[in-house]
This record gives C-alpha cells, sequence and structure tokens, in this order.
C-alpha cells in the first residue's frame, strides 16, 4: 500500500475519532419549557366578547385590541379593553383601560392603568365620568368595585375620594373614604 494511502486513512480516523470524542463531551440541555399558565395558547385581534342573558339581550361587552387565551381554562389578559354594560332600563357604561385580565369562570374583570368609566342614561345633561387607576367588575352581579384613588365628574362638578363601589343595575354609586370636592345637582332642564 502506498504511504500516502496509509497516512490519509489514518488522517481520516483520527478525524473521525476526535469528532465523535468531542461530540460526547458537548453537553446537551434539554429546551426551556414555556409556563403552561403563562405561555399564550392562542390570542385575537380586534376581538369582542359578548354575555347574553336568557332572554337573547346582550348584557355586557368585552372589546379589547388584542385577547390572549393564557394555560389556565378560562384565562384571558386584555391589551386595551373596553367593557361596556347596558342592563335595561339603568344607565349604560362604557369603561376602558389600558389592561385587563378576564376570568371567564368565575365572571370577573379585572382592569388597570388609566381606567375611565363613562355613564349616560337619556335623562342626564351630562355623562357621569369616573377615572381611577384600577377596578374589579362582578360581571355576574353588575358590580364595581375600586379601592384606588377615584375622580367623580357630572359636568363642572368635581369630587374625588379612595375606593368607590357602583352597581350598575341600581345605578348606585358610593365613594369610600376621603371624600373631597363639590357636587352641585343641576336643575331639571333639557337633555343635550
Amino acid at each position: 500500500m502506498n504511504l500516502r494511502k496509509l497516512t490519509g486513512i489514518l488522517s481520516l480516523f483520527t478525524i473521525t475519532g476526535l469528532s465523535f470524542w468531542l461530540l460526547g463531551q458537548v453537553q446537551t440541555h434539554p429546551a426551556h419549557r414555556a409556563n403552561p399558565i403563562t405561555a399564550p395558547r392562542y390570542f385575537l385581534t380586534q376581538a369582542t366578547l359578548v354575555h347574553w342573558n336568557r332572554t337573547g339581550q346582550p348584557l355586557y361587552r368585552v372589546h379589547a385590541l388584542r385577547v390572549e387565551r393564557m394555560g389556565r381554562p378560562g384565562f384571558f389578559v386584555l391589551s386595551e379593553p373596553e367593557f361596556e354594560s347596558r342592563p335595561p332600563p339603568a344607565t349604560a357604561w362604557m369603561v376602558r383601560a389600558r389592561h385587563g385580565i378576564l376570568y371567564s369562570q368565575n365572571h370577573v374583570l379585572k382592569l388597570w392603568d388609566q381606567v375611565f368609566a363613562r355613564g349616560i342614561r337619556p335623562t342626564m345633561r351630562f355623562p357621569l365620568t369616573l377615572a381611577t387607576s384600577r377596578l374589579t367588575i362582578a360581571l355576574e352581579t353588575d358590580r364595581a368595585r375600586s379601592p384606588a384613588q377615584t375622580t367623580l365628574r357630572y359636568g363642572l362638578n368635581r369630587v374625588t375620594g379612595v375606593g368607590f363601589t357602583l352597581d350598575f343595575k341600581s345605578d348606585h354609586l358610593s365613594l369610600l373614604s376621603h371624600v373631597h370636592g363639590h357636587f352641585v345637582w343641576p336643575k331639571p332642564g333639557p337633555t343635550r
């Protein structure tokens, strides 16, 4: 056999053996699996979720720029959510925020970051507005509550307080503590 061929074969076996030895030294790490609770299962953009009553009337709507269904059943993360409640004959309420979570199994909507609520009915001269940093809405009972600093406005009137409760059905609104401001109910007149 030719010396050149023998050197080539030995070199080939040496390189092959060295390759196998190097591959055996490399430690493989299992792929990092995402947390099944926080990893999105799917997402929707420009989505509207509607809840209907037994007679087929919409009780509330939740619209969001993005809805992400997370790992736990009934757990949705919302971007720019808007909540709309229309329990007849009460005031129509629209609530929006920058972020939210919908727990659909227990019918709870939690909103935070620049929460703004607007209530209007045909007999009101001006809309009633609320601004706060976070809000929890119990969708089955049509009640909302917030422990945070709140500003209530009606026309030129402004009242601030810490925390509030709101019953969408009975239109009962209560500021809970540290209430300050001046509120004068306007005389009846033409609606706008």
